[in-house]
Formats: structure tokens, C-alpha cells, sequence
């Protein structure tokens, strides 16, 4: 079984909450004919407009996740939290990208609100001189109700 493509994804990611912690969750829907495989823990940066990766440190545990198997049409998904933006505003709207395993690939992924509009929001500055981070889960695949 082959790792997921950037070809073989749609996907969003959206903020979920207010002021202080940023909450998002990210989904990922295979598109293609035949399964694809993720890293079950996702390695992700925030950028801005100009590509410019933010500075912040993942606290997720580091131990082994394994891979998940996403089927065609099944969607991935996972939150995360980010904390603690204490630099510049960044420029314009904010997206993810998602490193692909087995491949050179990063997913670009949008970053809206509820809505569905582009985000350029950050967390609270709550610990001057500490480092930005985020807390990533595994994915985990979203059952159809």
C-alpha cells in the first residue's frame, strides 16, 4: 500500500474556541480509488502567506504511532493545540502543512474559522521569552454516523 500523496488529498483545517489556546481541528479525506497510508502521529508546521514557517516547538510525546490506513473517501483527522505566540503578527492568512511520510511531500491545508473564512489569528502571548508550541494527537479515522 502506497503512503498518501498530496494528489490523493483534500483537506481544511479549522480553529475551535477563543482568546488564549489555539484549538484546530485538521481532517484529511482520501480522494482516490484505492487506500493510502498516513503517519497515525502527523508532523506539522503553521505558515504564513509568504511561506514563512512560524517559529514553535511540537510537545507531543514523542513515541511511535504506527501508520493508519485511510480508505477512499474515509477522512483522517487529529487536533491540535497551539500555544504562547509571543512574535510578530504573522503575515496575512495562516495555513498548515502536513508532512507526508514515505515522500518529500507537505500537504498545504487552510486555516478558517467556522465559517470558513481565512485565519491569520494566534495565541495569546501568556509566557514572554518561552517558546510557541503545539500539541498535536494522533490521527485517528472519522467513522461515518
Amino acid at each position: 500500500m502506497h503512503p498518501c500523496l498530496v494528489a490523493d488529498l483534500s483537506g481544511y483545517a479549522r480553529w475551535e474556541g477563543s482568546a488564549g489556546p489555539q484549538a484546530m481541528v485538521v481532517l484529511l479525506t482520501n480522494r482516490r480509488a484505492s487506500p493510502c497510508v498516513l503517519e497515525a502521529r502527523p508532523h506539522m508546521h503553521i505558515v504564513d502567506v509568504q511561506d514563512q514557517v512560524l517559529p514553535t516547538r511540537d510537545t507531543s510525546p514523542s513515541t511511535e504511532q504506527g501508520q493508519l490506513v485511510v480508505q477512499p473517501g474515509q477522512r483522517a483527522r487529529t487536533e491540535m493545540t497551539w500555544q504562547n505566540y509571543c512574535q510578530s503578527n504573522p503575515n496575512g492568512p495562516l495555513r498548515l502543512t502536513v508532512e507526508l511520510i514515505g515522500t518529500h511531500d507537505q500537504f498545504p491545508v487552510l486555516v478558517t474559522d467556522a465559517k470558513g473564512n481565512s485565519q491569520a489569528a494566534t495565541p495569546l502571548c501568556t509566557a514572554q521569552g518561552q517558546p510557541s508550541t503545539l500539541y498535536i494527537d494522533p490521527f485517528d479515522i472519522v467513522h461515518q454516523e
